[in-house]
């Protein structure tokens, strides 16, 4: 049977490559064998890469899409769909309960938890329809009861979650607007007095006076410090009383 299967597997590849009408006239007994041997190893390997197709699906949790293709090409009896569909819905509500208890109360956790077990139940209700399989095993599911159930959790989790939003938003403005009826903080500035003002700007300025310089000076102006001019006055001796500008040198007389 092995060496059977790999013969006529091989005389499909090679007609593939080949046409038929090329290889061997159909008209010649040959021809027509190798037609024959040809067709049947197409079917078979069709058959084959179909059951591989659905393992891999069933493998990789696509229960539904599994049932799909095995109605479809009418292997039913080697996939039979309601024992599939069951083992869906069971693993469905295994990983149900799981999300739940990994929500921990979260809305939005338990919200989506519910959404995929509703999506999966209205999928096997939609495959039950659509290839008329008798669904009375899968009754102790309760599939109808549990759409309803499920609908009502969603519509009250996504009010929840409105009202959360609406709050928030609420006291979002509320702190807003608080915090622009506040005027910012001003120090207040120490007042001036206006009598030490007034006495400040009547005080003289006691500035020394200073004596305009002369020709003979060349513009050179000399001032007598008060407290040298009476120290010298008191010991006798004159201060610097005239300054003679000479082209060669300045000369100073007592």
């Amino acid at each position: 049977m092995t060496s059977a299967f790999y013969y006529m597997r091989d005389i499909s590849s090679w007609g593939k490559r080949l046409p038929m009408p090329f290889a061997y006239p159909l008209s010649s007994p040959r021809g027509f064998q190798v037609k024959l041997l040809y067709e049947l190893a197409n079917s078979l390997m069709d058959t084959l890469y179909k059951k591989e197709v659905i393992r891999d699906m069933l493998n990789n949790g696509k229960q539904i899409a599994a049932v799909d293709l095995a109605c479809s090409f009418g292997l039913e009896d080697k996939f039979p769909p309601v024992a599939l569909l069951q083992s869906f819905l069971r693993n469905n509500k295994e990983t149900m309960m799981q999300m739940r208890r990994e929500a921990h109360g979260s809305i939005a956790a338990l919200k989506v938890a519910n959404q995929n077990s509703l999506s999966a139940i209205k999928a096997v209700l939609k495959c039950l329809k659509d290839h008329k399989l008798d669904g009375t095993e899968l009754s102790n599911f309760n599939m109808a009861a549990e759409v309803a159930t499920l609908t009502k959790l969603i519509k009250i989790a996504d009010e929840k979650l409105r009202e959360r939003t609406m709050r928030r938003r609420t006291k979002k403005r509320d702190a807003h607007q608080l915090g622009s009826s506040r005027k910012p903080f001003t120090p207040k500035k120490r007042p001036r007095s206006g009598a030490a003002d007034a006495s400040y700007a009547q005080t003289p300025v006691n500035v020394p006076p200073q004596n305009s310089g002369s020709a003979l000076s060349g513009g050179m102006n000399f001032y007598k410090h008060p407290q040298s001019s009476a120290a010298n006055a008191s010991y006798g001796q004159p201060l610097l009383s005239m300054c003679h500008l000479s082209p060669r040198m300045f000369c100073l007389v007592e």
